[in-house]
């Protein structure tokens, strides 16, 4: 359900929308359930870990870390970070 930002008569149409369709409810918390158990498992966070030493172990990735900013290298600490994070848990 998407509506414009900042219209607060459009959000409230769309929650009494979604209040009274139970269906639509429940096939987007299916949706939901199943979008995270296939992009944020346990098993996928590993492999983009082992990704990540796999490319900054080589010699490629060693100087793309030497480059602040570089277009890939923020994103894979990121990842790297949430997979800490994770692991911590």
């Amino acid at each position: 359900v998407l509506v414009e930002s900042h219209d607060a008569e459009a959000f409230s149409r769309a929650l009494d929308y979604l209040i009274g369709n139970q269906e639509l409810r429940e096939r987007m918390g299916e949706r939901g359930r199943e979008f995270v158990a296939q992009n944020y498992s346990v098993e996928r966070l590993m492999a983009d870990v082992l990704s990540l030493y796999e490319e900054l172990l080589s010699p490629a990735g060693r100087r793309d870390v030497s480059r602040a900013g570089s277009p890939g290298t923020n994103q894979n600490i990121s990842r790297a970070a949430g997979a800490a994070r994770l692991k911590g848990d």
